[in-house]
């Protein structure tokens, strides 16, 4: 049997495509572990295939298999380690059109410096911020102006300040779940929870951290044990500095400390993007304090 001719098996089900690109029409939409032949050649990632009805289109190569499985697996959950544009196809320079992010090697010329950031001009008229902590190459280009290049792909931001970025539509946070279709090779094809569909370097996937350790009722045992072992050892820290520090008082030492863990406490509860966890570890970290405060030799007598 032929290249053009072997036999493969879609992994998840998915639709089959007019053309070689997502968001092309749907031709037919194909169940996992259906059987297909190979039609053509692949390009962009997509490999060209018949299905057992005489349907003929574009499925992502990431998904057809070899062989059959013996039984289609679970797609697996990820996220991503940082900030990454969408990918069409799984090959460098195949991004999405992410019309506010700047990339490495970009001339762009300083206007002023913002504070922590560098007011620039891109090559494209574009006026905006970057960090000037992933700035780096500074020099004078040949009309005298200043000039640098940032380090790693960065939004251009309306504002010199933390989330002042430009808003773009193909931009993928670390806090997104994404669902993992397959892998072609060094990207992972994945799904948004809006639907949409592309590729990520495979080096920047991870495995999705679980939203559940042990939960009981409520809350959940595992992540507030996680939260108080790790209070434990900063609620000690802290209140063995508090005592060392001569700026503050013995007699209102004991409600700076308190109103420290309190106000650490309702900032995970309440900004923690996986809320249940959060609030368990949150919950975890006051059981720590109150454990700390309140026993005989804990580190938090020094309040008292």
């Amino acid at each position: 049997m032929t290249n053009a001719e072997a036999s493969l098996s879609l992994l998840h089900p998915f639709a089959l495509l007019a053309e070689p690109a997502f968001g092309a029409p749907v031709v037919a939409l194909l169940p996992a572990g259906a059987l297909l032949r190979a039609a053509g050649a692949r390009a962009d990632g997509f490999a060209r295939v018949a299905a057992d009805g005489g349907a003929q289109g574009y499925l992502p190569a990431a998904i057809c298999a070899p062989e059959p499985p013996a039984r289609a697996p679970e797609p697996p959950a990820t996220r991503v380690a940082q900030t990454v544009a969408l990918y069409r196809a799984p090959a460098p320079g195949q991004q999405y059109s992410a019309r506010w992010l700047v990339q490495p090697g970009e001339a762009l010329r300083v206007i002023e410096q913002a504070g922590k950031f560098r007011k620039v001009q891109r090559p494209d008229g574009q006026i905006g911020y970057v960090p000037t902590t992933l700035c780096a190459g500074a020099r004078q280009s040949p009309d005298r102006a200043l000039t640098c290049e940032v380090v790693q792909a960065v939004s251009l931001y309306a504002s010199p300040a933390p989330g002042g970025q430009y808003e773009s539509h193909w931009q993928i946070d670390p806090s997104e779940p994404l669902v993992e279709l397959g892998r072609a090779d060094r990207f992972v094809l994945i799904q948004r929870e809006n639907g949409e569909l592309g590729y990520v370097p495979a080096a920047l996937c991870g495995a999705a951290p679980p939203e559940a350790i042990l939960p009981v009722g409520p809350i959940d045992l595992g992540w507030a044990s996680v939260g108080l072992c790790w209070a434990l050892v900063n609620w000690g820290g802290l209140a063995a500095g508090l005592h060392q520090s001569a700026l503050i008082g013995a007699a209102i030492q004991p409600y700076v400390g308190l109103a420290i863990v309190l106000g650490v406490a309702a900032t995970i509860w309440l900004a923690g993007w996986r809320r249940w966890p959060a609030r368990s570890f949150a919950l975890g970290a006051l059981l720590a304090y109150a454990l700390l405060h309140f026993s005989s030799g804990g580190l938090l007598t020094l309040w008292r």
